[in-house]
């Protein structure tokens, strides 16, 4: 009677290792749909040599044990890697951007600053989300930008009277990379006034006359600079929101 009940609790055990590794597929699948980040297409390739294992080895003679164990460390291994922020997220998708900038508070733990829209307007074009994340040293950043109605965000930022200055977007660039604001002694590397902002430059080229940089808050050191900031051309009805 044992012999013959073997076959059966061998089938089970694989059927549930098949259950669990599908529930994985599904998630990294849906998390790439939802986000399009680089860790669901981790979680699929993780899936698919854990699934390339199930092919193998659907006929042969395993314990349960030899099941629980793949689940386990297969899980285990999915799991591990959500513990790291996000390299890349999706660009585009005005669906998907209230998602994807929850997704990454929760994964930076904290809140996007106030001046960066909860959602992209309906009527928005040319619209983009960029993000990199900081890695040791280095200054990552997130970014909104699109054409637009931006009467409403002109009359929100003059109200609040929620930025510090107004810089054009062509001096900055000018700077190459060192424009000091005002006020701050030059000397001291850890306040000496460096404005760095991270902007799509192939979506401003043309507009750099115009444009300009509404600077919000930042640490403003040339060790490492860090800013909140709108760009805006109100003529051509562009804008972008740089937390970088």
């Amino acid at each position: 009677m044992d012999v013959e009940a073997k076959p059966e609790t061998l089938s089970k055990a694989f059927r549930a290792e098949t259950i669990f590794w599908a529930v994985m597929l599904f998630l990294g699948a849906a998390l790439i749909v939802s986000t399009g980040s680089s860790k669901g297409i981790a979680v699929l390739i993780v899936t698919g040599i854990w699934g390339c294992i199930l092919l193998r080895k659907r006929r042969s003679a395993e314990s349960w044990q030899e099941n629980t164990k793949r689940i386990i460390i297969f899980i285990l291994i999915c799991a591990l890697m959500q513990l790291t922020s996000p390299l890349h997220v999706s660009r585009y998708g005005k669906w998907r951007y209230p998602i994807v900038r929850k997704y990454l508070e929760f994964y930076h733990a904290a809140v996007m600053p106030s001046y960066i829209p909860d959602k992209i307007p309906d009527g928005a074009e040319d619209y983009m989300i960029g993000y990199v994340p900081t890695i040791l040293q280095g200054n990552g950043h997130f970014t909104l930008h699109y054409r637009g109605d931006l009467s409403d965000i002109e009359e929100s930022l003059m109200q609040r009277d929620s930025f510090m200055m107004s810089i054009p977007l062509l001096e900055y660039i000018k700077a190459d990379g060192s424009y000091k604001l005002p006020g701050y002694d030059s000397s001291d590397a850890y306040n000496d006034g460096t404005l760095y902002v991270y902007y799509d430059r192939e979506f401003w080229a043309g507009h750099e006359q115009d444009a300009k940089i509404l600077v919000i808050s930042g640490s403003f050191n040339s060790h490492r600079p860090h800013s909140n900031c709108i760009l805006i051309d109100r003529d051509s009805d562009m804008i972008e929101f740089s937390y970088s």
